[in-house]
């Protein structure tokens, strides 16, 4: 089975890990982000999904490369844009829950994701690449 490709915008500046004076609360900022870019993820995904004509597999591994090129300072767009893989990975959760909400993963526990891999990059971007790839037991 050939993989599953999709790219996604960087996440909301709101959900990076960095930022620890958020408040915590089901009306908090980063709480309306996380579930404004899931809820987008998983549009975004349902659509790659049908257009790609994607089954989700049993067992997959992912592969996430975030792009954090950086975009004209007119363009303030209100992403996050990861230094590091751990921070890139905590943002992204969200995004998870939206592969998995849109159909490309049938969970994102261990159960459904085998491997993730994670990578950032300056050169190209803004986006998160992410690479479904079927797992053989």
């Amino acid at each position: 089975m050939a993989p599953f490709v999709v790219e996604l915008p960087l996440p909301p500046r709101a959900l990076s890990p960095n930022n620890s004076r958020q408040a915590r609360g089901p009306f908090s900022a980063s709480t309306i982000a996380r579930r404004a870019y899931r809820e987008a993820v998983g549009l975004m995904v349902a659509s790659a999904v049908r257009e790609q004509r994607w089954s989700a597999p049993a067992r997959a591994s992912l592969d996430l490369v975030f792009g954090t090129k950086r975009e004209p300072r007119w363009m303030s767009s209100g992403r996050y844009y990861p230094r590091d893989a751990d921070n890139a990975l905590s943002a992204f959760k969200p995004g998870l829950d939206g592969l998995a909400d849109g159909g490309a993963l049938p969970g994102d526990d261990y159960r459904y994701v085998a491997s993730t891999t994670v990578r950032v990059t300056r050169s190209e971007g803004p986006w998160v690449r992410v690479t479904v790839r079927e797992e053989h037991a």
